[in-house]
């Protein structure tokens, strides 16, 4: 709502007693706000990674304005939707329809090149099932057991090549799989694998 002044004045001075040579009155002129559309688009991540730069697109503005807003999302870095915010500043000209989208934190494919696995020595026969475990580290962070991952073997009783399967849990995702040498202390021979060099008798 502003206040605005208004010079009336007739064109047919001719017709008309015009005594004054000009009116100003002043009158109350209502501008509403223009509506405008702004997009937050849908974005996604792994887990570890760095927010992608929000996608936003404004619809409606006049030519030569702009908006003060700012962006933010709703705080959490494990795997889950995260809805984004908008901070709206000064716009005196502008109501602001906003269609907000969400980051989704997907979990990390726990073969990726960032998950670290400890080697697994040669294992000593012993005639039970041999199950060592490696230690499995994201970005300098150990990782537990039972939440991040689980682990399972095969072909881990008697000398031979026996497989550890860590497969992603919770923030991972996908398997990854080590080989380890399962020996006895009469071992005569050994055998290339592609994951490792295994031991046999």
């Amino acid at each position: 709502l502003n206040t605005y002044n208004v010079v009336l004045k007739p064109d047919d001075l001719d017709n008309y007693n015009w005594s004054q040579e000009k009116l100003v009155q002043a009158i109350e002129i209502i501008v509403d706000k223009k509506y405008v559309r702004l997009t937050v688009e849908n974005a996604y991540k792994s887990y570890g990674d760095v927010d992608p730069a929000a996608k936003v697109s404004v619809l409606g503005t006049l030519e030569g304005d702009s908006l003060d807003y700012s962006i933010s999302r709703k705080a959490g870095e494990n795997v889950g939707q995260y809805a984004y915010i908008v901070s709206e500043g000064s716009n005196p000209n502008y109501t602001l329809d906003m269609l907000l989208g969400t980051l989704t934190i997907q979990p990390r494919d726990i073969a990726a090149d960032k998950i670290s696995v400890s080697a697994v020595g040669d294992q000593i026969d012993t005639g039970f099932a041999i199950c060592p475990e490696p230690a499995v580290t994201f970005g300098g962070e150990v990782l537990v057991p039972g939440r991040d991952y689980a682990l399972s073997y095969s072909n881990n009783i008697g000398p031979g090549c026996a497989t550890i399967t860590i497969t992603g849990q919770g923030n991972f995702s996908v398997a990854q799989r080590r080989t380890v040498g399962v020996v006895s202390t009469g071992f005569v021979r050994g055998t290339e694998t592609d994951d490792g060099y295994c031991l046999t008798v």
